[in-house]
């Protein structure tokens, strides 16, 4: 044999050996990754049985490609093409060793992501299902303070005339309390048969008691309770009608202001001191003045809920008229809560439009009397109409 031909032919050996090995390590890498991959992987799934079909059959033309005999040549040019073959197939080897496997664990990744993404996309659902929530209760409650508003917004001659039908029950405990009213004309008449027969000039002690202790010909201190609620109620709920009338802008404002919230804050007052008029009892006064201190504290709150409101006014008024019914009196119970409902019933539907807050403060002025008439039938209150009315007596003899 010649000793070229020799030399090429260890030559061409070598350079067979050095391609087939690299070859064969990326043939074990490969199946190794396919096999983690496999079992990575065991649920099945229409495209990832393509995609690794699609990839075995990639890998089966690159063997087929790969076992074929290199293309040789005899002298040095054929030597110089073996070894620029021989490098370009082991770099794609060696590419195809890099990039097809990081390209199987990209498609997983992309399978096995969705689960993940989809949790995501749940929970930005649900917090913008929970912020539309927040957005639909907040946009409720405007609209249910607006529809509120709207159905009571009345003219300035309307506000003026709220304003001025307030006076009258003012000036009707006044007149009560300064003509003598709560004087009752039956007891005054008992009082003139018992000192009759008497001579009032024989007992001077009567005629001390009369002039040193005044507290013997004042009213009762119920009826004084009627009277002090009322008063004290009727200017700022002047005020308040005023300024509608004339500064405050129809809608929320006019509830916001700080009169309108002095206004239903003295009802919580006056009905403070209907509770002792109507029960004569310090306790049930105590009790009646925390409910109505927590009520006109939420008045003040920043946040203006017009129906919690106007629910605790009903309920301050309601428990401030109960114990007429537990002292018996059925019928005077049935006037007061008669005027009540068709109070509630003005105030609620606004029936007349405008007009409608001018006929609730007409009913209240039915009210006014009802209350002394509740506040003298106490048996303390008859007591001290009976000293008085003695006094009376005794002046007019004298």
């Amino acid at each position: 044999m010649n000793p070229a031909t020799k030399a090429d032919g260890i030559l061409l050996t070598e350079t067979s050996f050095a391609v087939a090995q690299p070859i064969t390590a990326a043939q074990k890498t490969r199946s190794l990754q396919r096999n983690g991959i496999s079992k990575k992987k065991q649920e099945p799934d229409m495209d990832t049985d393509k995609v690794t079909c699609h990839k075995e059959n990639r890998y089966e033309q690159n063997d087929n490609e790969q076992k074929r005999p290199p293309y040789h040549r005899c002298g040095s040019s054929g030597d110089a093409l073996d070894t620029s073959l021989s490098e370009t197939s082991s770099s794609s080897d060696s590419d195809e060793e890099c990039s097809l496997p990081e390209m199987l664990l990209d498609e997983v990744d992309a399978l096995e992501s969705p689960p993940k993404d989809k949790g995501i996309l749940l929970h930005r659902k649900e917090e913008s299902d929970l912020e539309i929530t927040k957005e639909e209760k907040a946009s409720k409650k405007e609209f249910d303070v607006s529809a509120y508003m709207s159905v009571r917004e009345m003219t300035p001659l309307q506000e003026r005339i709220n304003a001025i039908t307030v006076i009258p029950n003012a000036f009707y405990c006044l007149y009560f309390l300064l003509a003598g009213k709560w004087l009752d004309t039956e007891v005054i008449e008992r009082a003139r048969e018992a000192f009759s027969s008497v001579d009032v000039t024989s007992f001077p002690w009567i005629q001390n008691m009369m002039e040193f202790h005044p507290a013997t010909i004042t009213p009762p201190l119920a009826v004084l309770a009627v009277a002090i609620g009322i008063i004290l109620h009727a200017p700022f709920s002047f005020m308040y009608h005023w300024l509608c009338a004339h500064h405050l802008p129809p809608g929320v404002a006019r509830i916001e202001h700080w009169s309108g919230r002095l206004d239903k804050s003295f009802i919580h007052v006056m009905s403070t001191c209907i509770s002792y008029a109507t029960s004569g009892s310090w306790k049930y006064f105590l009790v009646c003045a925390i409910l109505n201190a927590d009520c006109i504290y939420r008045q003040f709150l920043p946040e203006v809920r017009p129906r919690r409101n106007l629910t605790r006014i009903g309920l301050s008024l309601t428990a401030s008229t109960i114990p007429i019914f537990w002292r018996g009196e059925a019928l005077l119970f049935g006037k007061i809560y008669s005027i009540l409902t068709l109070m509630t019933w003005l105030f609620a539907k606004y029936p007349f439009g405008g007009w409608s807050h001018t006929a609730f403060h007409g009913a209240i002025m039915f009210l006014s009397p009802l209350f002394m008439t509740a506040a003298c039938n106490l048996s303390s209150s008859r007591a001290q109409i009976q000293t008085a009315a003695m006094h009376a007596v005794l002046q007019g003899a004298m």
